[in-house]
């Protein structure tokens, strides 16, 4: 995710209060050397998906490898 995906659609101030992240280290997640963890990233993604009426759908797959355990 690219921080000018979120400038398209809200800004940064808007994702500060779900996100509980100030919008200057939200940048810093989105930055090409970020790191934001998965809780992170998810509230980002979920915040998101409600501007733009979109809806994750998540599905897991077992591995051959694991089927064999």
């Amino acid at each position: 995710m690219r921080p000018t995906h979120v400038n398209a659609t809200i800004d940064f101030e808007e994702l500060e209060r779900p996100t509980r992240r100030t919008a200057k280290s939200l940048m810093r997640m989105l930055a090409s050397d970020g790191s934001p963890t998965a809780i992170n990233l998810l509230g980002i993604m979920s915040r998101l998906a409600q501007s733009e009426g979109a809806v994750f759908q998540v599905e897991l797959f077992q591995t051959t490898e694991a089927a064999k355990s």
